[in-house]
């Protein structure tokens, strides 16, 4: 969109009367320039998307969720390695799935380039909105608000036009269309803040970029078509909210194909010796964990072995997992965990047994093993903890990742006997095999694991309180009281995402 410059003499005028003005605040600065037309723009090599506000990597899942009461919607988005020409222009494809609970409903892909002089323009989308009847069952897909530019996919007569993302340097009250095709997709943007201060959910602070971003096209319904957008620099959008009262926000940025593969040059000497502050494994300590969905609970023993295992030609610590559900087992555990030189705790694999497994004493399909049909090392806990970092945690084959991400270094967390721990590594993890669910997991220094725990609270994995009085789930005592140990406080780390969806999975079998 072009705006018209002021005259000369208008600006005159303008001066004038705030010289004249017996107001002693200075009116605000109001700067509007206008943006390139798509037509004038060069783009030499338009994949490379390194906006400050907007940076698309190839390999990037930038989960978010937003809750309410019992309501959890997921909005995974994935920036893929796939290429669309649109409109001659080489764009990146964006994956976008939305979930309601673990019901997908909504698929959809934008198109992303960036010109030579940083601006990021938005190409189009394709849109598949998926309605279900009361059992469950699809019964239409809709492809409303899908539009790609140079092209009238919808049959209006005419084509659409490519428009802004997001500038190259936004400036306040800097405004932009950020795609025109009449009647379908009509977007246009306005910074209002330049050095927002955010606080998420969990607790963590960001300065941010402000942009209103509003669906001009008209309307009976009531409901208000904008949308306040948050970003962060060298991140991209970590809070949106809707004038109506609906936020989504960022719970985790996880970098596929990073800590995928084990350091050749990493040093596992000393690879049974694990004393990673926030995960020591010492032979001969027990702990008890109680797993709470609702009013159900079972309960998992660990116990760190003074046995070892060699995987991949590193020896590692055999850590056993015993679960009962109060009145028979549930599930045997073996855990394969080493440490390398630079203090990352690999998680090497595992051999699960089950109550539902078919064939008694043969393993579940949750085993694998580093090395064999696929499977790599993973890391539990970085040596480093540098806020958010990212890395592959679980490794079981390409289409079962699971990543995990710093969020704070100064958690808190109260047992429910009153236990507290403070400056907690708190951790978010994500699976691929699971993307609607993510995972709150929290350590203590000297201690390890404390709590895993699903972001909405509904299910938590927690160290039975050694003063007794069981776990707790905003500090709702659970009624378990038993600790064991044979040393005193337990300082047993353990892992906690597989564990928990496996065992809730193996309790429901059971019903």
């Amino acid at each position: 969109m072009k705006y018209a410059q002021p005259s000369l003499c208008a600006l005159l005028l303008i001066a004038l009367a705030a010289g004249c003005s017996n107001s002693t605040e200075s009116a605000p600065r109001f700067e509007d320039p206008p943006e390139p037309a798509f037509m004038d723009v060069v783009f030499t090599n338009p994949l490379q998307i390194d906006h400050q506000w907007f940076p698309l990597y190839p390999g990037t899942v930038m989960v978010y969720q937003a809750i309410d009461d019992d309501d959890v919607e997921t909005q995974v988005v994935e920036v893929l390695s796939q290429i669309r020409v649109i409109d001659g222009v080489a764009s990146r494809v964006v994956q976008k799935r939305v979930f309601e609970g673990d019901v997908l409903v909504e698929s959809a892909e934008d198109y992303f380039a960036q010109d030579d002089e940083g601006h990021v323009w938005s190409m189009g989308a394709s849109t598949d909105e998926f309605e279900y009847d009361e059992a469950g069952s699809l019964v239409n897909i809709s492809h409303e608000g899908a539009w790609e530019s140079g092209k009238d996919v919808a049959g209006k007569g005419y084509n659409a036009v490519a428009g802004i993302y997001i500038k190259a340097l936004p400036v306040l009250n800097d405004s932009w269309h950020q795609e025109f095709y009449a009647g379908v997709a009509e977007g246009k943007a306005r910074v209002t803040g330049l050095e927002i201060v955010v606080t998420l959910a969990d607790g963590t602070k960001h300065n941010c970029l402000k942009v209103v971003e509003t669906d001009e096209i008209e309307t009976d319904e009531k409901e208000s078509k904008d949308d306040i957008v948050f970003f962060k620099p060298g991140v991209g959008v970590v809070r949106e909210e809707n004038v109506g009262g609906d936020t989504v926000e960022l719970m985790g940025v996880f970098r596929q194909g990073s800590g995928t593969a084990m350091p050749v040059e990493a040093d596992f000497s000393k690879s049974t010796i694990i004393d990673n502050a926030f995960f020591p494994v010492r032979p001969g300590q027990l702990a008890q964990f109680v797993c709470r969905t609702g009013d159900a609970e079972i309960f998992t023993t660990v116990e760190a072995t003074s046995r070892t295992r060699l995987v991949m030609g590193v020896p590692c610590v055999v850590v056993e997992f015993s679960t009962t559900d109060g009145e028979s087992p549930v599930q045997e555990r073996e855990c394969w965990f080493c440490q390398d030189g630079a203090g990352n705790v690999w998680w090497m694999g595992q051999v699960v047994f089950t109550s539902a497994t078919e064939q008694p004493g043969a393993a579940s399909p949750e085993s694998w093993e580093a090395g064999k049909d696929g499977a790599a090392p993973g890391i539990l806990v970085m040596g480093d903890h540098g806020l958010m970092s990212s890395y592959q945690m679980e490794a079981r084959s390409p289409a079962a990742g699971a990543w995990a991400m710093v969020v704070r270094r100064d958690a808190r967390v109260v047992l429910a006997g009153g236990t507290e721990f403070a400056d907690c590594l708190q951790i978010v993890e994500w699976s691929a095999a699971r993307p609607h669910e993510l995972r709150y997991r929290f350590h203590h220094a000297g201690t390890g694991l404390l709590r895993v725990a699903r972001t909405d609270g509904s299910e938590v994995f927690e160290l039975v309180d050694p003063k007794c009085g069981g776990s707790t789930i905003d500090g709702t005592a659970t009624g378990a009281c038993a600790a064991l140990g044979r040393s005193g406080f337990l300082t047993v780390g353990l892992v906690g995402l597989a564990f928990l969806a496996l065992a809730l999975r193996v309790r429901s079998s059971r019903r």
